[in-house]
Formats: structure tokens, C-alpha cells, sequence
């Protein structure tokens, strides 16, 4: 049964009386003696009680107030006022008592209490049935810490009235899996501590957040185990015997107390010399989930130090300022003479007193503030809810002693999370951190591995038991015969390729060599193809690159022609400048190595009546080059089509790198030719003895003569203000890469 359909809760027969009870009463506004003075009313329903709880009232209570005095003193004008009531929602969150908040709600509306803000409860369940009042006025719900509340049953979205001032379950889980992927670590076993509700919540959603994660193998290979209040050392060791035998990742949602005995009991194991991974939790410190420390016991100190250095700690941002330690003991003082609350009989360790729920606290009474001081001076009604949770969600104010309040579009402040490594020294490195919104990541620095200092690795080489037959004997002495076969026989097989590549240049030396009588050059109605001196000509340093573009006319000088049977590509070597050197043959002997899809096939020059280089032929590909393509709009180029280009050109490129040529030096899309399968080969590579001198040299602005610079376009920068070598760089290289696409 649904009150109002849009809010999607099943609710209990004494929530749903609230509809009816809502109705008789009307909304009571509670207003001062002063007409002039506006009251509203925050209806603070906490526990109280207990130490073990994190927002036990009779500790928090001073922060509430001190933020009361606060805002009345520099947020609020005069004319608006709040005040507090306070109900006790219970002593614990167990099932006995997880109606008492929605009970304590009822009682403030059958007294005439017009709650303008709910300040609480703690406990999952009780912040349910709150929100469920609340959707029947609209009223804000301003809550700590509210971990588990949103699942994938029910999402954030199904509570509109929800701000949230603490850490959120999601983001935690969120934050171990960052870990695993970043270690690369599939195999996890996850010990749970059944004593502790958060860890049983974060449990329930680590699964959930596992399942998204998008790998089936996180939870193919993910086990659980649930470990009882009173479990014993005996059964402790028992289950880390049996998850050493499936993974080497543990993520220990314990208390502090555990987790040190499970680290201790690891070490008498040799589990903790850097062959696993073990992740804990201590958001801030508390004794609701136990301190997490290696002392206590100081036969013990030494050794529990040592397996903590296999131990990586999740923490929240502390987001204290300067004027938080003059907070802190103002709030000690009040704590104590307002609400009998003693910190020092705490326990034996040291805990700062005014922790995250207290600040929590003192802030949500700053937010609410700052969202009525908005909405007041832009003219609406301050009891217009709906504009005060407006003014809530996505907004940043300012806090005294955390210097901001950050608020995302949900409701849910912005935090931040640690990855902690403890060093050999016992202090806490912050080695990656976390936004728990977005889920960037920012490394700090390197984390320290016991051990070899290497990370461990998801599945040990021998397998998780050391059985695998990859270590047995006798595999081991066939991956060595077979490894030394595998070396002799590249050896033979490059000692034979450097015999026959000698034998065969020499026996043919002027392979290269094409007589003119051979070619039959085809006439075409334009050029099938665009070489270099076919792009539009930059013709001085003062044109831009839009010019370029501008020009309708191309220069064809690349010819095609028969050579052999064969249709092939001439290309206009500069007017009788070189003739074929040693040096020159050099190249083309190599040239005529390479190999590779992504290169265009060097087939020899063609030499004038006078022995100078006239024509370089090149194999023929049918859709021209790459700026032919586009420059002419024949097809339709996608992005499927620029992935497949960039792919092919990097290819080339990468091949030429690894070889003796070393680098292209020249790349452009002029000399990137698409064949009729659309893939890129590259052409112009290798002959760096016939680069013109002046395409070396670097630009000058006072020069007169007429130069080609588009060329220049696709050169790195650094290289535009030296003479450049005729082969490049491979850095040079990368950029040139990157033009070839972009440029044109």
C-alpha cells in the first residue's frame, strides 16, 4: 500500500497511519512570540546509550549545538531562527529497535511538531522508515552515516528527501575493485566479521559492485567467508589454509581487533612475505569498528609491524582546517558539561574525540543553513522544501572547520578515499586517492611490497598448491632442450637469411636500375594519385594553413605507367640533382628488404640519357593517397574508416622503427596510399640521399625564395628550428603521426 505512488516503498501499517495523521494535523508552523521571527524546527532522532555506536547522541550532541550557535551567529539573518528537538531513537540498531525512530516521528506530529529538517537516525532501517514519513510533507532528511541504504532493489533516485554527509558503501566497494584492477588481481576471498552491521552491509554490496564491475571473473573466482563473534584462532588459521588454496587477494571487512589477529595468525603461516594481498577498512578512527593498530601486545608489536606490510588500509579524507583543533576543544568542554559524555574512559588507545560523526554533525546544521540563507534571499518561501533540497544538492558551501561542503547532484556529499600502505616504520603512506563520486584516481606514489618488492600476482606460476605440471621435473627440462633448440634455430635462420641476402645482392647489383624504353606511361584524366609536389603549395611562411585549403588547383606530377605487365606509380625524383652513389645504392639495397603490409613496394629508378635519377617507381594503389581522398570527397570517411587509417599508419610506422631505416622523417597524408581494400601503406621511406638540401633547413622569415612549407606542417617543433637530419627521428616521428591525421 503506497500514500503517494510516486514514492516506491511498501510501508508498515504504523508509516502508513502517518498519512492519515498528516491530514488532521496540517503542516504547524512553529513561529516566534516575534511575528517577525521565522522558527524552524530540526527534529534530531539519534541513539543514544552506547559507545559502540557512531552516532551515539549523548557524544554528538555538543557538535549539533555548537553548529546551532554558529550559523545563528554568521549564516542565518536575524529574522530566521532554528530550533532543536530531540528524540531517542534507541541504544543499538538491532531488530528490536528499529521501529523506535518512525515511533519517535509519529509521537512529534501527534504533539503538533512540524518538523522542517529530520537530523538523523544512524541505523539503515531507521533512516528507511524516516524517509518514509518524510515523503508524505517533503521534508529534507539530513543523515550519518546511511552506508547501505541504496542497493541495486532499491537506487539513490527512490530517495529524493536524502542528504547524505558520509561515506557511501558503494564508493568503498568502489574503491577495493580500483585496487584489484589496479594490482591486476582476480582471485579474492572476502572474511567478514558477522559482530560489526557495516561490515556485513559493505559485504552485501562489495558483491553487488562486483557483479557490475563489467568482469565475470570477480565473482567466477570470489568467495566469502562470514566469521562468527567468538571465532577462535584455530578457526581463523583453518580459513586462511583453505583461501591460500584459491586466491592471493584478501579483503578482511573486520574490526581493528580482528583484522590484527588474522594478520598475526598469517604470519605464523609465511602468508604475509609479499605473496598476498590483504585489504582492510578504517574509515576514521572509532571504537564502533575497532582500532586498527599493530600495537597492544609488545612480544607481538615486531611481527604484527612485519605482516602489516602486506596490508593496504581504505580511509576517508579527514577534510580538517585550521580552526578545527579550536572546535575540538570547545566541543570537549561541552561534551562533557552538557551531556556527561567522558572520552578519556574510552579505551587504552588514544582517539581523537571530535572524529568524522561529530563534524558530520556540526556540517549538516551549517548545510541546512546555508540552503535556507539561499533560498530566503532569492525570494521564495523558506518552508518550500523541495527548494530547500534544491539548494542542498549540487552546491558547495563553506564550513569553519572543514573548509567546504561539497554536495553532488543526488544529495551525497563529496568525499575522498585513501589507499594507505604502512612502511616498515609503522607510518601510513598515502599511495592512491579516490574521489568517492567520480572514481578518479590520483597515484601518489608507489606502493611497498615485502619480499622481492614486487607485487604478488594473481595465480602463483606453480598454481595456487605448487602443482601445476609446468614445475614438474620433467616439463622444466623440456622447456630448457626446447629453448635452446629454439635459439639455435633463429640463429641458423638469420645466419642463413644475411647469407642469402648477400649472395643474392651481389648477384644481381642494378636491380634497381629501370631503363625508360621499359615504361608506357598511361594518360589520365587527373591524377589517380597526389604526391608531394601534387598538394596545394605554401609558397612562403606568412600563409596559414586555411589558405591551403582555399586552393582548387593541384599540380600533378606523379605519373602513372606500365611497367612489365604491371601498373605502377612514377614519381618525379628533384631535376637532375643526384645520380645513384654508393650511398644510394646502400638504400635500396635495404629498401628492398622491408617487408610489411603497411608499406608501399619499392619496385627501382629510372635514370635519364644522362644517369641522373629521374623517376622512382612505386607500386600503384587504387584510391590514391590519403589527402587525395579527402581532398577530392569520393567517399565518405567515418570514424571507422579514421580508426582503420590511424591503425595502419601506426603500423608502418612501428614496423620502420624497428628496422635499420630507423625512421620516416617525411611523413605526410600525401605519402599515405590507400589501396582498394582501404588500407594505408606508406611510401617515400628509406632514400634520405635523395631529400632535397632545402627541405632540411629550418624556416627563416626573411627568406625570399619560393619554398614549399606544407611539408613543414607535419614537422615536430623542435626540429623546425634546426637543420634536420635526412632520416628524421623516431620522436619527430610521433608527431608527424599525429599531423598526418589531423592536418588535413
Amino acid at each position: 500500500m503506497h500514500c503517494y505512488p510516486w514514492f516506491g516503498f511498501s510501508l508498515s501499517v504504523n508509516v502508513i497511519y502517518v498519512c492519515f495523521l498528516s491530514l488532521l494535523l496540517g503542516r504547524h508552523f512553529a513561529l516566534d512570540t516575534n511575528s517577525n521571527i521565522t522558527t524552524l524546527t530540526i527534529c534530531v532522532i539519534l541513539e543514544r546509550g552506547s559507545r559502540e555506536i557512531l552516532t551515539n547522541y549523548d557524544k554528538v550532541g555538543a557538535g549539533i549545538d555548537m553548529g546551532l550557535d554558529y550559523v545563528h551567529d554568521d549564516i542565518l539573518p536575524p529574522e530566521i531562527r532554528l530550533r532543536k528537538v530531540y528524540r531517542d531513537a534507541g541504544d543499538s540498531c538491532s531488530v528490536s529497535q528499529m521501529q523506535k525512530a518512525a515511533l519517535e516521528a509519529m509521537s512529534l506530529m501527534r504533539e503538533g511538531i512540524q518538523c522542517d529538517l529530520y537530523l538523523g537516525p544512524g541505523c539503515v532501517e531507521a533512516v528507511i522508515d524516516i524517509c518514509n514519513i518524510a515523503a508524505f510533507t517533503g521534508t529534507p532528511v539530513i543523515s550519518f552515516p546511511t552506508g547501505g541504504i541504496t542497493s541495486a532493489t532499491n537506487p539513490r533516485h527512490t530517495f529524493p528527501m536524502l542528504i547524505r554527509m558520509s561515506f557511501r558503501l558503494q564508493a568503498i566497494s568502489d574503491t577495493i575493485i580500483i585496487i584489484l584492477k589496479t594490482l591486476s588481481m582476480v582471485h579474492t576471498h572476502v572474511l567478514v566479521d558477522m559482530s560489526v552491521g557495516f561490515h556485513v552491509s559493505l559485504s552485501m554490496i562489495l558483491y553487488e559492485r562486483l557483479r557490475a564491475a563489467g568482469n565475470t571473473d570477480y565473482l567466477r573466482y570470489n568467495k566469502y567467508e562470514y566469521l562468527e563473534v567468538n571465532v577462535t584462532d584455530r578457526e581463523i588459521r583453518r580459513h586462511l589454509r583453505s583461501l591460500s588454496l584459491s586466491s592471493r587477494a584478501v579483503i578482511l571487512l573486520c574490526g581493528g581487533v580482528l583484522t590484527r589477529r588474522i594478520m598475526f595468525l598469517a604470519s605464523q603461516l609465511g602468508m604475509t612475505s609479499g605473496d598476498y594481498l590483504y585489504i582492510a577498512t578504517e574509515l576514521f578512527e572509532s571504537y564502533y569498528w575497532g582500532i586498527f593498530t599493530w600495537r597492544g601486545d609488545e612480544e607481538k608489536e615486531d611481527q604484527i609491524l612485519r605482516a602489516y606490510d602486506s596490508l593496504l588500509l581504505i580511509a576517508m579524507d579527514e577534510m580538517a582546517n585550521n580552526y578545527y583543533k579550536i572546535f575540538k576543544d570547545v566541543f570537549l568542554e561541552r561534551a562533557e558539561s552538557d551531556y556527561g559524555y567522558n572520552f578519556q574512559t574510552e579505551g587504552p588507545f588514544q582517539i581523537d574525540p571530535a572524529d568524522a560523526t561529530v563534524a558530520a554533525m556540526f556540517d549538516s546544521i551549517v548545510l541546512y543553513a546555508s540552503a535556507v540563507r539561499a533560498v530566503s534571499e532569492a525570494g521564495e518561501n523558506i518552508k518550500n522544501y523541495s527548494a530547500i533540497l534544491d539548494a542542498m544538492k549540487g552546491k558547495t558551501y563553506e564550513s569553519p572547520i572543514t573548509s567546504k561542503i561539497s554536495m553532488d547532484a543526488s544529495g551525497d556529499r563529496v568525499r575522498r578515499f585513501y589507499v594507505q600502505d604502512i612502511l616498515p616504520q609503522g607510518q601510513y603512506d598515502n599511495v592512491l586517492e579516490i574521489n568517492g563520486t567520480s572514481l578518479e584516481v590520483t597515484v601518489n606514489g608507489g606502493f611497498h611490497w615485502p619480499g622481492s618488492g614486487q607485487p604478488p600476482v594473481d595465480v602463483p606460476f606453480c598454481g595456487f598448491d605448487g602443482n601445476d605440471p609446468k614445475c614438474s621435473k620433467a616439463f622444466r627440462n623440456a622447456v630448457i632442450i626446447g629453448s635452446v633448440l629454439a635459439v639455435f634455430s633463429v640463429f641458423c635462420g638469420i645466419s642463413t637469411g644475411r647469407w642469402y641476402y648477400k649472395r643474392h645482392a651481389k648477384k644481381n647489383p642494378f636491380w634497381w636500375r629501370i631503363s625508360p624504353d621499359e615504361l608506357d606511361v598511361v594518360p589520365a584524366h587527373r591524377p589517380t594519385t597526389v604526391s608531394t609536389a601534387e598538394v596545394p603549395q605554401l609558397k612562403n611562411s606568412n600563409e596559414s594553413l586555411d589558405s591551403i585549403n582555399e586552393k582548387p588547383q593541384f599540380q600533378p606530377v606523379s605519373l602513372v605507367a606500365d611497367y612489365r605487365g604491371v601498373r605502377v606509380r612514377l614519381v618525379q625524383c628533384p631535376e637532375k640533382m643526384y645520380r645513384p652513389s654508393h650511398a644510394v645504392v646502400r638504400d635500396l639495397n635495404i629498401i628492398k628488404s622491408l617487408h610489411h603490409n603497411n608499406l608501399l613496394k619499392f619496385i627501382g629508378i629510372s635514370l635519364d640519357e644522362q644517369g641522373y635519377c629521374q623517376y622512382c617507381l612505386e607500386e600503384q594503389s587504387e584510391k590514391g593517397s590519403l589527402f587525395d581522398l579527402i581532398a577530392h570527397e569520393t567517399h565518405i570517411i567515418d570514424e571507422v574508416f579514421k580508426l582503420s587509417f590511424i591503425r595502419d599508419i601506426v603500423q608502418g610506422m612501428q614496423y620502420l622503427h624497428s628496422t635499420v631505416v630507423t625512421s620516416h622523417g617525411f611523413l605526410r597524408s600525401s605519402i599515405c596510399h590507400v589501396n582498394s581494400k582501404f588500407m594505408v601503406r606508406l611510401s617515400d621511406y628509406g632514400l634520405s640521399q635523395l631529400r632535397p638540401h632545402a627541405d632540411l633547413l629550418p624556416p627563416k622569415m626573411s627568406e625570399d625564395t619560393q619554398r614549399d612549407y606544407y611539408t613543414l606542417l607535419y614537422r615536430a617543433p623542435e626540429l623546425l628550428r634546426v637543420i634536420m637530419s635526412r632520416k628524421g627521428t623516431q620522436k619527430g616521428g610521433h608527431f608527424e603521426r599525429r599531423g598526418s591525421v589531423t592536418i588535413d
